[in-house]
């Protein structure tokens, strides 16, 4: 998953050891795949979320998991929900 996720210039080694724990956080239980475009920055302590999910569970399982990470002060989700398309023969 941290192949996917875009890295961003982080403000201070306790935002880095921050986001650090939170991509572990997320690795442990993400039950979906990650998509590509999705970003977290972290700026003295306040989490940054932001890109595309497809489903709005996506969304609120990283929330919940951002939020109940130690050290997060503040967060901001600003995810969007852009559900995948099916095929057209699907």
């Amino acid at each position: 998953m941290r192949a996917l996720l875009k890295e961003e210039p982080i403000s201070s080694a306790e935002d880095q050891r921050l986001r650090e724990n939170i991509l572990n956080s997320l690795e442990r239980n993400a039950v979906v795949d990650f998509p590509p475009d999705v970003r977290i920055t972290v700026r003295s302590g306040t989490v940054y979320l932001e890109g595309k999910v497809s489903m709005q569970a996506e969304k609120q399982m990283m929330e919940d998991i951002i939020l109940s990470t130690p050290g997060v002060r503040s967060f901001r989700n600003r995810l969007v929900i852009k559900p995948c398309r099916a095929s057209a023969g699907a």
